[in-house]
């Protein structure tokens, strides 16, 4: 191999390796900011067993769990114990920008999200 291939090869490996969990664009991300950019209170009861799917599920990040576990019990805000884990993702170093964004909205939370955060979710639906 020629050291030009080699050294390209090193360096997709480190990419993929160093990648954060729960990379943006995945159907739970989708689900969850799809429930939050059309909330208006509390999520309704189809969308409460979607989330409570996401949180119990395998596929889910552990980020991705907590942000929809918290979004499913969300009444009109998050709870105080809910904003702890919540804030504990934004702070985190190794959570994706997705989860930052999503942790964050919800934190920010008074019955429906704003304009703008709106925007950023409706980013992250297609991705």
């Amino acid at each position: 191999m020629k050291p030009k291939a080699i050294g390209l090869a090193l360096l997709l490996s480190f990419s993929v390796l160093t990648a954060p969990v729960g990379q943006a664009g995945t159907e739970e991300v989708q689900t969850i900011a799809s429930v939050l950019y059309s909330l208006n209170h509390f999520p309704t009861d189809e969308e409460k067993t979607s989330l409570q799917a996401i949180a119990g599920g395998d596929s889910a990040s552990d980020d991705e769990k907590v942000i929809a576990s918290a979004l499913a019990n969300v009444q009109h805000k998050v709870s105080d114990q809910d904003a702890a884990a919540l804030q504990e993702i934004v702070e985190s170093d190794s959570s994706s920008e997705d989860s930052k964004t999503l942790a964050q909205i919800l934190l920010n939370l008074m019955h429906t999200p704003s304009d703008a955060e709106k925007e950023q979710l409706q980013a992250m639906m297609q991705e």
